[in-house]
């Protein structure tokens, strides 16, 4: 990387400085992301059911509709 022709030698230092902290932290950043990324497929892995725990469920049968009263009217016409 040159230093552009309109910047001074502290300005270019400035930059440089400000720049490898940015590029620092974005490294802290996409480490950070990735640890939790492992921790959280490592907790998904904990939470699967083994297929056998599961009980079998007749998903055909559907329970009966509950009846619904009819709405009550007024009296009176109000």
């Amino acid at each position: 990387m040159t230093r552009p022709p309109h910047e001074n030698a502290a300005e270019w230092a400035e930059a440089r400085r400000r720049q490898t902290e940015h590029d620092d932290l974005m490294a802290q950043l996409a480490d950070r992301d990735a640890e939790m990324e492992h921790d959280l497929s490592v907790a998904c892995g904990a939470c699967e059911l083994d297929s056998h725990q599961v009980p079998e469920t007749d998903f055909t049968h559907r329970p009966a509709p509950r009846h619904r009263p009819a709405s009550r009217r007024s009296i009176g016409g109000r």
